[in-house]
């Protein structure tokens, strides 16, 4: 069983690509296993940074408070949720995004498909995903652990 490989190019200065290939001498590779070994270990970064919520003990402490004790809706969030009861609106820069948000469930407006919404009942589904989420969050810092 073979696997599907995908080809990436890109043009770059004479200056960088003397500079990408050096760095590949100096660790024993090709300037290619270099680009993707280097790439591939700062999509990795990204992803993490964007998916993990490192917090202090104080913070993680702080943070399940508020979990396990909610504190009163204010009069701004009262007016926002009556402002917006029924559902909330995105605005997409484009069809990748449209995409990305539609995963979520929200719905493309017909005649202006980069303009979505989400309905109620998928918020309330959003949220209820959320604290599940969050009832099974590991706080690894400073020693802090919880399970729900």
């Amino acid at each position: 069983m073979t696997t599907k490989t995908e080809r990436i190019s890109a043009r770059i200065s004479e200056k960088v690509y003397h500079t990408l290939q050096r760095a590949a001498v100096l660790v024993g590779s090709t300037v290619n296993q270099f680009l993707v070994q280097s790439a591939l270990e700062r999509a990795q970064t990204v992803i993490e940074e964007e998916s993990v919520i490192y917090l202090t003990g104080e913070t993680a402490k702080r943070f399940f408070d508020v979990i396990d004790n909610p504190p009163a809706p204010n009069e701004k969030l009262k007016a926002a949720f009556h402002t917006h009861k029924e559902r909330i609106f995105v605005d997409a820069n484009n069809q990748i995004a449209r995409e990305y948000y539609e995963q979520f469930g929200f719905l493309a407006l017909l005649e202006r498909p980069l303009i979505l919404f989400l309905p109620l009942r998928s918020l309330k589904a959003a949220i209820s995903w959320l604290m599940r989420f969050l009832s099974i969050l590991i706080v690894k810092r400073n020693g802090v652990k919880r399970l729900f």
